[in-house]
């Protein structure tokens, strides 16, 4: 079971000494305690919290997240683990993000911007070569997106 970085539990156990030993040597009561210790959470450039890059995109729910990430394999089913991505990962949400934004607009006939089309492209190597063809520069955007985020995070926290 992994725990949260910011909280780590630490559990003890001792033997219980106001039961008396008996003859028969029965295992005694074990007792546990539950202690909250908060660690500080050292700040690495390995990647960014799920949270900050939902702000960071304008995504106002979390469910909306959580489809992209399991779309793309990221998604972690753990409670207590703090979800970090790396910044490839950072890259392949926003990718298929703003492929699902250029079909927003499209409300007539059948989706072409769709989660799945996006996957089967990027499996193919040619998702970053579609954006282009509609307009869009993926590393731009992307270098705008941690240029904002390291902004962010040097002056104030999210």
């Amino acid at each position: 079971m992994t725990l949260p970085a910011t909280e780590r539990f630490f559990y003890a156990y001792y033997m219980s000494t106001s039961r008396q030993q008996t003859s028969q040597n029965l295992p005694t009561p074990r007792r546990y305690i539950r202690q909250t210790v908060s660690l500080p959470v050292p700040r690495t450039e390995a990647g960014i919290n799920v949270l900050t890059l939902r702000k960071l995109l304008g995504i106002n729910t979390r469910d909306t997240i959580n489809a992209h990430l399991k779309a793309l394999g990221y998604f972690r089913y753990s409670r207590y683990e703090e979800k970090i991505l790396s910044w490839s990962q950072v890259k392949d949400v926003l990718g298929l993000h703003l492929w699902l934004r250029l079909g927003i607009s499209q409300h007539l006939g059948e989706r072409t911007h769709t989660r799945k089309t996006y996957i089967a492209l990027k499996d193919a190597g040619l998702a970053e070569q579609a954006l282009l063809l509609e307009g869009i520069d993926l590393e731009k955007q992307f270098q705008e997106l941690k240029n904002e985020y390291q902004q962010r995070t040097s002056t104030s926290k999210f």
